[in-house]
C-alpha cells in the first residue's frame, strides 16, 4: 500500500460566516454612543474594508460591552464606548477559509477612522472570530448552527457537527448549554432545584440544531413580575425574556404601578440590543397590547410605551418593501421607501372589536368601517436622507383611548390614535406644498357649528385641529386638511 502524499494545493473553500469581535469607538464630543450610532459606525466600517464585489454583508448588528472586556490601546480620551459585533456575511465566489480568515482579521485588526476623524474606532484583535456556518439563521437572536471544524487532507474532508454553546433564559432560570456533538444530550442542574436536571438533546442532521430543552423536573425562578428583576437580557436571550413577560402578563386584567415600571423597564432592555427581527418584533407589540387592554393606570406610562412602539419600527429587520405587526389593541407599520421612486403613501384602519384585531391596509381606497387613514403626498421624498438607501416610515395605530386620558376631567377622546413618521429625514418637514389628509371616525357622534372660514382656519395653524371651529361632521368622520408651520412633522393625531 503507497503511503498517502501530502497535497498543500488543496484548500476548503466555504462561503457562509459568521464574525464576532470587540471594539472600542473613541468620540471626541465625549457623549455616550447609542446602540444604533454604533451599529451604523459598524456597518460602513465592514463596508469600507472589506471588497464589497467579495463580501456581501447579510446583517450587522451590536450590543454593549464592558470596558474592561475590550483591551486598553493606550488612549486616553473622553467618549470611550466598548461594544460587541455580530455580522452574518456571504462570500461570492466561495475562498479558502484560512484566506478568509486571515483577511477578516487583518482588515478589522487595523484602527479605523471615520472620514470627518471625530469617530476613531479600534478592534481588539485577539477576540476576532470568524467561523464558518451552514445558513443564515432565520432569527438573528439565536446562533446559528456551527461548524466546528473543518478540515481537509489528501484523503477526504470531514466535517464535525455540533450545537453551539448557548445561553436560554426560562422562568425557571438560566441554563448555559455547552458545545454538544450532534446526537448526544447536554444536562443541566435546575438552578432552583439542583438536585434534579434539565436536559436537551442536540440534533444531528444536514443543520445540527438545539431541540426545546425537558425542564419539567426544574421549579419556577421567575414566579412573579417582581423576578424580572433579576433576569440579565442579552442578544440571545431576548425573545426568552417576551416569552416570560408574555406568560406573566397576558393573563393579568391589572397591573400595579410597580409592576408596569419592571415590565417596560424590561422591554426597553429588550429593544436595547437593537437587533429586532419579525418574530421579537410581533412578540413586543403583543405584550404591549396586553398592557393597553389592562385595567391599569397608563398615563404615567404613556410616553414610554410610545417610544417602544417607535423603536421596534425603527430597528426592525428583515424585510423588503413593508411589514406590519398586529395586536388586538396595537399596530405597527413599516414601509422602506425608495428615493426617486415615492409616489405617495396611504394607511388605513378598518374597525374591529371583541377581541380581534384591526386590519391594516397600505396604499388601498378606504373600505366600510374605516376609523382611522392617513394620506401621504409624494413631495414628502424631498426630505428623504440623501443615500440610496430607502428611508423608513412608520404608522402606528393605537386601538385603546384609555392610553391618551387627558388630566382635565372634562376632556375626553373620541377617536382612536394614529401617529406617522419619516426616519431620519435630512430637514425638517414643514411647509409642504401639498396637503395631508388625516381621516379619524368619532367614537360617538359629534355635531359642531361650522364658522366662516374654518376650512383656512385649519391650514393657517396647528391649533385648528383641537380646536371646535376646525371640525366639520362628515358621516361621522373628521377630516383636516392642513400644513406643518412650525411643526417638524406629524405627531399623535387625536381629535377631544
Amino acid at each position: 500500500m503507497c503511503a498517502p502524499i501530502p497535497d498543500r494545493t488543496l484548500s476548503c473553500e466555504w462561503s457562509i460566516y459568521t464574525v464576532s469581535w470587540k471594539f472600542k469607538i473613541t468620540h471626541r464630543d465625549g457623549n455616550d454612543m447609542a446602540l444604533y450610532t454604533a451599529r451604523d459606525i459598524a456597518h460602513r466600517w465592514l463596508s469600507t474594508v472589506l471588497p464589497s464585489a467579495v463580501y456581501h454583508l447579510h446583517r450587522v448588528s451590536v450590543s454593549n460591552a464592558s470596558r474592561s472586556s475590550v483591551k486598553d490601546n493606550n488612549e486616553t480620551s473622553s467618549g470611550d464606548n466598548s461594544f460587541v459585533g455580530l455580522v452574518y456575511l456571504n462570500v461570492i465566489p466561495s475562498v479558502d477559509v484560512a484566506k478568509v480568515q486571515e483577511k477578516i482579521h487583518t482588515e478589522l485588526g487595523n484602527p479605523y477612522n471615520e472620514s470627518s476623524s471625530v469617530v476613531k474606532v479600534l478592534a481588539d484583535k485577539a477576540s476576532i472570530r470568524t467561523t464558518p456556518i451552514d445558513h443564515f439563521p432565520s432569527d438573528p437572536t439565536k446562533r446559528p448552527p456551527v461548524m466546528t471544524s473543518i478540515a481537509a487532507s489528501t484523503a477526504n474532508m470531514s466535517v464535525v457537527r455540533t450545537c453551539p454553546a448557548e445561553s436560554q433564559q426560562t422562568r425557571k432560570g438560566l441554563f448555559e448549554w455547552p458545545i454538544t456533538p450532534g446526537g448526544e444530550n447536554s444536562t443541566q442542574p435546575c438552578p432552583k432545584n439542583t438536585q434534579h436536571t434539565a436536559t436537551r438533546h442536540c440534533k444531528l442532521g444536514l443543520s445540527t440544531y438545539w431541540m426545546p430543552p425537558d425542564l419539567q423536573d426544574c421549579h419556577l425562578v421567575v414566579e412573579t413580575i417582581p423576578d424580572l428583576d433579576h433576569v440579565m437580557v442579552t442578544p440571545e436571550t431576548t425573545l426568552d425574556v417576551m416569552e416570560m413577560i408574555d406568560s406573566l402578563v397576558s393573563n393579568r386584567s391589572e397591573l400595579s404601578h410597580q409592576e408596569l415600571a419592571m415590565v417596560l423597564d424590561k422591554m426597553e432592555d429588550v429593544v436595547g440590543v437593537r437587533v429586532v427581527t419579525s418574530d421579537l418584533g410581533q412578540a413586543l407589540i403583543d405584550t404591549i397590547s396586553d398592557v393597553l387592554e389592562s385595567n391599569s393606570d397608563l398615563l404615567p406610562f404613556t410616553n414610554t410605551i410610545l417610544n417602544l412602539t417607535e423603536v421596534v419600527g425603527d430597528c426592525m429587520v428583515g424585510f423588503q418593501n413593508a411589514s406590519t405587526l398586529v395586536a388586538s389593541a396595537v399596530a405597527v407599520s413599516m414601509v422602506n421607501a425608495v428615493p426617486g421612486q415615492f409616489a405617495g403613501l396611504t394607511f388605513g384602519v378598518s374597525s374591529f372589536g371583541n377581541g380581534s384585531k384591526p386590519e391594516i391596509f397600505l396604499n388601498q381606497v378606504p373600505v366600510k368601517g374605516t376609523v382611522a387613514f392617513i394620506v401621504l403626498p409624494s413631495m414628502l421624498q424631498h426630505s428623504f436622507p440623501n443615500t440610496q438607501s430607502p428611508s423608513r416610515i412608520q404608522f402606528q395605530f393605537y386601538g385603546i383611548p384609555q392610553l391618551f386620558k387627558s388630566k382635565q376631567k372634562d376632556h375626553i377622546l373620541n377617536s382612536f390614535v394614529v401617529s406617522a413618521s419619516v426616519g431620519n429625514s435630512t430637514t425638517q418637514i414643514q411647509n409642504l406644498q401639498e396637503y395631508i389628509l388625516v381621516t379619524l371616525h368619532h367614537l360617538q357622534p359629534k355635531y359642531m357649528e361650522m364658522e366662516a372660514g374654518t376650512h383656512a382656519a385649519a391650514e393657517s395653524t396647528t391649533a385648528a385641529l383641537t380646536s371646535p371651529r376646525a371640525c366639520a361632521i362628515i358621516s361621522h368622520t373628521l377630516e383636516f386638511f392642513w400644513m406643518f408651520p412650525g411643526q417638524s412633522w406629524m405627531n399623535l393625531i387625536s381629535i377631544y
